[in-house]
């Protein structure tokens, strides 16, 4: 597989994952989400740096992974999203206070 299909696979991925972490599914079939996110590496950080903006979607597993797979950017972006939902006293859902 050259590295342009392998691009457009997982565009095409991103955002059924994008979905499933929303609402804290953290599995799609026999694979975990963190390890798709883990092999699609840093062109997942924009999208959870998005999760994480939501204020409703689950976040925990969501910033874990953008800690571990974001570029400076996504993070930046990720942190300001959560320190947002944290003034707006939402924490979501799978966070320690739901």
């Amino acid at each position: 597989m050259t590295p342009d299909e392998q691009k457009r696979i997982d565009a095409a991925l991103l955002p059924a994952l994008e979905a499933d972490l929303k609402v804290g599914k953290l599995r799609q079939g026999r694979h975990s989400i963190d390890k798709m996110l883990t092999a699609i590496g840093s062109d997942s950080g924009a999208m959870l740096a998005r999760v994480l903006a939501e204020p409703d979607a689950s976040y925990v597993q969501a910033a874990e992974l953008l800690g571990k797979v974001g570029d400076a950017d996504a993070r930046e972006k990720g942190g300001q999203a959560l320190v947002a939902r944290a003034k707006a006293g939402k924490p979501g859902k799978g966070s320690p206070q739901s």
